[in-house]
This record gives C-alpha cells, structure tokens and sequence, in this order.
C-alpha cells in the first residue's frame, strides 16, 4: 500500500510523542507539591523536591547557593511576614524550564501581590528558581535582611 503507516513503527514514533508530555507533568506535580509543603511550612517535604546545591535567584541579585540556606531563609521569612501562601496561577513549559505564575495572599502586605518564578530542573528535582515580582514588590531575601536585627 502506497501511503500506509507501517504499523511495526508506531511504538517509536508514539513514545516519542508522549515521553515528552510524561516529563511536563513529573515537573508540574513536583512544583505543585513543593508549593503545597512551603504553604503547609513543612521544610523537611520541600527538601524532598530541590537539589542540594539548589539556587533561590531573585530579580536584584539576591541569592541562596544551598538547599539548606533556602530553608532556613524561607523559616525566617515566614515567620517576620505572617506566613504567606503561594497560590499558582498558571504553569508554563519552555524547553526545560517552567515559567510559575502565581500570587503570595495573605501575610505582610509588603509582600503581597503577583509572583513570577523560571523554575529550573536536575532529574525531578528542582535546581534553580528566578523569581520576579510585579510591581515592584518585595522579595523573599530582600524582605528577610530588612527583618535582621
């Protein structure tokens, strides 16, 4: 038959097709239950989900260079800003990195509003994270040296 798909082929070319699309829901779900343990303020659950030589990058070059200093910032922050919660809006898949779009409710008001994160991956885990906020709003390491006494 002239034309015909040899079915012989449709195993390699479908796995091609769908390997693809399994790797975009592991990185989904792994962001999804990291947000969820920093909401609970479970920090041994979020270790889980970053390497250990994770990097936390925000917009003016604040940065953490361990999982470990990731955490204990994040304790700190949480506690000087009333423990606010991350709420995704929207994930977005480019090559191997996922664009977070999301709010930080409730907590300081200072840290409020619209949340952007490039999030990078190793594996299943999370790497890096860029984070940008609109409007000109504080940031998690920004917040956290301004509470230092």
């Amino acid at each position: 038959m002239t034309g015909a798909f040899p079915a012989r082929n449709a195993p390699v070319m479908l796995s091609g097709v769908f390997f693809p699309r399994r790797s975009l829901k592991r990185r989904e779900r792994c962001i999804r239950e990291f947000v969820a343990a920093i909401n609970a303020g479970r920090h041994e659950r979020m270790a889980h989900y970053l390497t250990e030589d994770f990097a936390y990058v925000d917009v003016s070059g604040h940065r953490t260079n361990s999982r470990e200093e990731f955490l204990r910032m994040d304790r700190e922050f949480r506690q000087a800003a009333g423990n606010p919660h991350i709420q995704i809006d929207t994930l977005d898949h480019h090559g191997d990195e996922v664009l977070v779009r999301g709010q930080l409710t409730g907590g300081a008001q200072e840290v409020r509003g619209q949340t952007f994160w490039r999030i990078s991956f190793d594996g299943d885990r999370i790497r890096r994270a860029d984070v940008t906020r609109a409007d000109g709003r504080i940031t998690m390491p920004v917040f956290a040296s301004r509470t230092k006494v």
